[in-house]
This record gives structure tokens, sequence and C-alpha cells, in this order.
């Protein structure tokens, strides 16, 4: 979940925490509080709702921090607030049951080699819809911004 965190937070921010030069000075995954709440302070102009759920996720306490299934939950639920994220859910529910269509239809030997190709799409969409999550709050962010 720290990991996660860490990965939202530079996609936020618009670049690797590894790359920023304060980051790497003030030792930023040696649990570096300070470094993590001005990192924080710093994307919570981009994406309130991210933030909060990056802030949890970064947690010094490992205790405090959501679960796994807790994430993927909050993330479900900002992607289905936004309609590009309805409409991403909806074509991948869509494309789930035609290859689970053509699963059923295939016999056990194909059902396997279509397993790994299955997998690596399920990854490239859950990527992309991270990826669509993060462009739809920013443009939400620019268009509070101007009102």
């Amino acid at each position: 979940v720290w990991a996660l965190g860490c990965i939202l937070l530079g996609c936020i921010l618009g670049a690797p925490l590894e790359k920023r030069d304060d980051v790497s000075k003030h030792g930023f995954f040696a649990f570096n509080e300070q470094g993590i709440q001005r990192l924080i302070d710093e994307s919570r102009d981009k994406s309130a709702y991210l933030t909060e759920l990056v802030a949890d996720m970064l947690n010094n306490n490992p205790l405090q921090r959501p679960t796994a299934s807790a994430v993927e939950d909050r993330l479900s639920n900002f992607l289905n607030s936004k309609p590009e994220g309805k409409q991403a859910k909806q074509a991948a529910e869509e494309k789930r049951v035609k290859e689970a269509a053509a699963e059923e239809r295939a016999g056990p030997e194909e059902a396997e080699t279509q397993t790994r190709p299955v997998a690596e799409e399920q990854r490239v969409r859950k990527e992309e819809e991270i990826r669509q999550a993060l462009q739809a709050a920013e443009e939400q962010q620019a268009k509070d911004a101007l009102e």
C-alpha cells in the first residue's frame, strides 16, 4: 500500500518521486514525515480526493493504512463518480463478458492459452483507469480553479 501510495503521489505531482531533488535529499522513502506532508500539501491543488487517499496510504503507521482492498474500493468509487470512468468501466465490462463467452465456447486447452493475455489486459486496463482518473481529476481541478 505504501509503494502504491508513492506511485500515485508521483502521478498526481506529474513526476516519479525518486526523480525529484527534494525527495532524494530529504529521504522520502525513509518515512520522512515532514517531506511526506509537504508533498501531500503540494498535491492537494491537483486532486483533493486522490490526495486524501494517498495521505492515508502513506501513513507512517502501517496499521493505520488502508488495506489493498479498501484502496481498490476507493479508487473504484472515484472512477465511477466521473463520467469518463463510467464509460471506461462499461467498455471494460462488455469486453470481459465477450472474453468470458469466448472462453466458455473454447476447449480447456484454448482457455489456458487465453489466461495470460487476459491477465495482461486486466493489468493494462487498471493502469488506464488510474491514468484516466488522474487526468479527470486534473481537468476538474483546472475547471474548479477557473470558477
